[in-house]
């Protein structure tokens, strides 16, 4: 199956649990498995991507205060192409535009790539090959510093949400799969 007939098979499966109510109760359980993890408790800055407000971390961005006793960035694609990364102290330093689309707000103060631990990176699915589908427009986003970070980066989705086959044409890697039902790790990452 390509890219493009993948994307809207994921499309219709998150539109069709967002009509059901399970698409909430399971992005809590994976907020509830965010807070509990090590890698969660122990690093100091933690970089939380979501591009459409409807995936997994808004209950973290939006919704609950209590998340922040982390410090959080979030990458925001400039118009000259850089990415910066902008702490966010609250919910209050973000805000949602009309597309749904989450974005900080103009006064927050920006971290150096090198300073980030972790870097959360929901997505429309992702294989056991830790590969990530990349669709439109978090495709910039991810060349610009998803390959050059040095931070461990886990893929934030639903456990439905993992395809059981390799996917096509994906260039971007995460480092672990943070779903409902816990956190994938290669064997190679287990002390993580």
């Amino acid at each position: 199956m390509n890219k493009i007939k993948l994307t809207e098979l994921f499309f219709k499966m998150r539109k069709r649990l967002n009509e059901s109510g399970r698409f909430e109760i399971s992005s809590n359980k994976i907020a509830d498995q965010l807070e509990k993890s090590y890698f969660f408790n122990t690093s100091k800055v933690i970089c939380l991507y979501n591009h459409y407000s409807s995936v997994v971390l808004n209950k973290i961005l939006i919704n609950d205060a209590n998340y922040f006793r982390n410090s959080f960035v979030f990458p925001r694609l400039e118009d000259d192409d850089r990415v910066l990364f902008y702490h966010i102290s609250s919910p209050k330093d973000l805000i949602m535009d009309r597309f749904g689309v989450i974005d900080v707000v103009s006064d927050c103060f920006t971290i150096d790539i090198a300073e980030i631990d972790v870097i959360l990176v929901s997505g429309m699915a992702f294989d056991y090959d830790l590969r990530v589908l990349n669709i439109g427009d978090n495709d910039e986003l991810y060349k610009s510093f998803l390959n050059k970070a040095n931070a461990i980066k886990f893929g934030v989705c639903l456990d439905c949400q993992i395809y059981r086959k390799s996917l096509p044409e994906s260039e971007y890697r995460v480092d672990g799969l943070l779903t409902e039902e816990g956190i994938y790790l290669p064997v190679d990452m287990q002390e993580v």
